[in-house]
């Protein structure tokens, strides 16, 4: 995910998020989901909306940040991209 440096999931840590991530998914009636550009690792960095019956919209970058289960990873570069 775009902007988050997330534990890996053979880890407790990761582990965690993973459940996290699909009690969210289970309760959205709507996923968005924008994308960049594939980076040097052939990764594409991903923004999640998760949409709610009630009409909220939810971003889950920022969910695993408030909740524990992510970092920011701010320092990526132009090198970080493909030419």
């Amino acid at each position: 995910m775009r902007g988050l440096d997330c534990p890996e999931l053979d880890t407790p840590e990761g582990k965690a998020a993973k459940r996290f991530v699909e009690a969210q998914a289970k309760e959205a009636v709507s996923v968005v989901i924008t994308s960049t550009k594939p980076d040097k690792w052939d990764r594409y960095l991903s923004d999640i909306f998760l949409g709610r019956e009630d009409g909220e919209e939810l971003f889950l970058n920022n969910l695993l940040l408030q909740n524990g289960h992510a970092r920011r990873h701010d320092k990526v570069t132009p090198a970080d991209w493909e030419e």
